[in-house]
């Protein structure tokens, strides 16, 4: 509305309704800009504000600790895929008001987004008062939730930092509880942790290694092995399985320094291509010297379910010419069981390419025998844990080899490094072995005159004989 200041000569001015509308505007703009929208918490910009005001306070010789609580809800996730992202708002703000309820007096709360909540305490007095607060949150969170008449359970994992000690920032303190938070997840969820120096430690480790694997690739510091699969009554080698390593600086890196670290990101995939790259090249070296053998590749979850996987076989098969028949891919028991149906699309798919397969660790997971029967499998392995301890693992490996013989697959026993081994699982009717005791892995020209030498063994038996 607009009020005519001298009516005569057409002049006007604005109302105060226009004004006060602005100021609402500004003040919402500043609440937005320091709070979280849908919890209406105070945000990160917020928190690392009032940290930063807080750590002089702490500097000196007051004895009182701050600490911050990373609050993480455990596998928030199912609760948007299988309520809708609606239903997993309403429950953020019903954690919110329940992480309020264990505020005390110098405490605040604060949401960094997603499922992610700090607790600040200022005035902490000892360190029994943190496992305190930290029993109280999962105390307060245990309590049902209810969602448009579902009761609802939401656990959280915690991590705990504290000042002085676990940092000397804002940034740091809060990187230190998040890094004590995946910790708590790691060891079983629904708990809390404290932050300590070994967990930054591993974590610049982890942080090393995997740079130095992005740099490995690129300057082709990875090399391939191979691994002897020999048949039990005849003494001779019916395949390869194909072992990846990391030769850098001079030295043999073993997989289980590097492998775990590419498994938790996108370089798993870069490593399987690059064996199965490896290996496809390789075996046209093997059938130029006349000792061609089928070759097995480890695959890794992600790999085997990446919807590029069944497109680069398709792709290396033509590009080296290879007879798939040659080629089979290893996957672990746990990969295979982890989603029945879709293991098995694949697999299908991958089959009428002509790879087989074969099942790793076989006896280490939950198999189902109707699911494994569907499955086109050739081989199981038997993991080496049983077969280095046989006397204790006798009934298990006599059972897995019963199944496979029952189900007409082949089976071969990993770690075997002895006689008596070889011996004890020929009796229980394994036909094939691997380990120590016949070859370690060697590289591509140490298998090659492994593989001739063997060939010319042959002949000269044949020769007498």
């Amino acid at each position: 509305m607009k009020i005519p200041l001298a009516p005569e000569d057409g002049i006007y001015f604005a109302s105060c309704t226009e004004i006060g509308e602005r100021k609402r505007r500004e003040r919402q703009v500043a609440f937005l800009a320091h709070h979280d929208v849908l919890t209406r918490l105070p945000n990160r910009t917020s928190l690392e504000n009032r940290i930063a005001r807080a750590l002089p306070v702490h500097g000196g010789d007051s004895g009182l600790l701050l600490a911050v609580f990373f609050i993480d809800l455990d596998n928030f996730k199912n609760v948007n895929d299988v309520f809708g992202h609606r239903q997993g708002d309403e429950l953020l703000v019903q954690v919110a008001g329940r992480l309020k309820s264990v505020l005390g007096g110098s405490d605040s709360l604060y949401r960094l987004g997603s499922d992610e909540f700090i607790l600040l305490m200022e005035r902490v007095e000892s360190e029994p008062a943190l496992y305190l607060t930290a029993n109280r949150i999962l105390a307060a969170l245990k309590k049902p939730f209810t969602l448009e008449f579902r009761t609802i359970y939401v656990n959280a994992s915690i991590g705990i930092s504290r000042f002085p000690g676990d940092g000397d920032t804002p940034l740091e303190l809060i990187r230190s509880a998040d890094m004590a938070m995946h910790r708590a997840k790691n060891e079983g969820r629904n708990r809390y942790q404290l932050f300590t120096r070994e967990m930054h430690e591993q974590l610049y480790e982890r942080f090393r290694t995997e740079n130095g694997i992005r740099s490995g690739l690129l300057h082709r510091e990875f090399v391939v092995y191979y691994q002897p699969k020999v048949d039990i009554a005849t003494r001779t080698t019916t395949s390869l399985e194909a072992l990846i390593r990391w030769q850098k600086g001079g030295r043999l890196i073993s997989p289980g320094v590097f492998i775990p670290v590419a498994e938790e990101s996108s370089l798993i995939d870069d490593l399987c291509r690059y064996v199965l790259e490896a290996t496809c090249q390789f075996h046209a070296v093997l059938q130029h010297h006349g000792v061609a053998v089928p070759v097995s590749v480890n695959i890794a979850p992600r790999q085997f379910l990446n919807i590029d996987f069944i497109d680069l076989l398709e792709d290396l098969l033509g590009r080296y010419q290879l007879d798939p028949r040659f080629l089979e891919l290893e996957i672990t028991e746990t990969t295979a069981m982890r989603d029945v149906e879709h293991t098995l699309r694949i697999m299908e798919r991958i089959r009428r390419l002509g790879i087989r397969f074969s099942i790793d660790d076989f006896g280490t997971g939950y198999s189902s025998l109707g699911s494994l029967n569907r499955m086109p499998v050739s081989t199981l392995k038997i993991d080496k844990q049983f077969v280095q301890d046989l006397e204790q693992h006798r009934p298990i490996v006599a059972t897995i080899i019963a199944i496979s013989r029952q189900m007409r697959l082949n089976v071969v026993a990993e770690g075997v490094e002895t006689e008596a081994q070889l011996l004890e699982l020929a009796a229980m009717g394994c036909q094939e072995a691997q380990g120590y005791y016949f070859s370690r892995p060697l590289a591509d020209t140490d298998i090659l005159r492994y593989l001739a030498d063997e060939q010319a063994g042959d002949a000269s038996k044949e020769a007498r004989g």
